[in-house]
């Protein structure tokens, strides 16, 4: 077995074990930092426990695409099997459906997204950031991505999302 030069690539088979590579491509650098960020500023500033989710689950488009921002939507509404998209077969669509939606529903009535269909989820702490990983399984796993993100961020260029054409001269914009 051949081991890659990039530590980056070790990293996120650590995080996310039996994912295909190619998936750090489309690793999400837009929402999970600041996400992170907003829970950890939460966990200092408030009282009400504050928990955290992500879904990995793959997809059957374009020969398995891991989950986008927004593909956790039908999962909680109780609409993923009407969703084209998210029928993956082998019951694996009811039964995340299933753990989201039951997640989803009990945090409403109760604050707490905890049920019996899933393991223990534990509100973050400032010093372990529990994310309950969505996907065929559900797992709850701690700092599992702190590395990950530091060294893509470190490795990578910043994404910035406006690019003025050309200079601000008339004061048209903020920027």
């Amino acid at each position: 077995v051949q081991t890659c030069a990039l530590p980056i690539f070790g990293l996120y088979k650590k995080a996310y074990p039996g994912v295909n590579i190619l998936n750090l491509l489309t690793l999400d650098m837009m929402f999970r930092p600041s996400t992170k960020d907003m829970i950890r500023r939460r966990v200092r500033e408030c009282t009400a426990p504050n928990y955290n989710y992500i879904m990995t689950l793959e997809f059957p488009l374009d020969g398995g695409k891991r989950a986008w921002h927004c593909a956790d939507i039908p999962f909680a509404f109780g609409n993923a099997l009407v969703t084209p998209i998210c029928c993956i077969g082998d019951g694996v669509t009811e039964h995340v459906q299933d753990q989201f939606c039951k997640a989803f529903t009990s945090f409403a009535k109760t604050g707490s997204p905890n049920h019996e269909g899933l393991p223990e989820w534990k509100p973050c702490t400032e010093d372990e950031f529990c994310t309950m990983i969505f996907d065929k399984d559900a797992e709850l796993r701690v700092n599992f991505d702190e590395e990950l993100l530091k060294a893509y961020e470190e490795a990578v260029p910043k994404f910035r999302m406006v690019f003025p054409a050309r200079e601000n001269t008339e004061k048209r914009w903020l920027f």
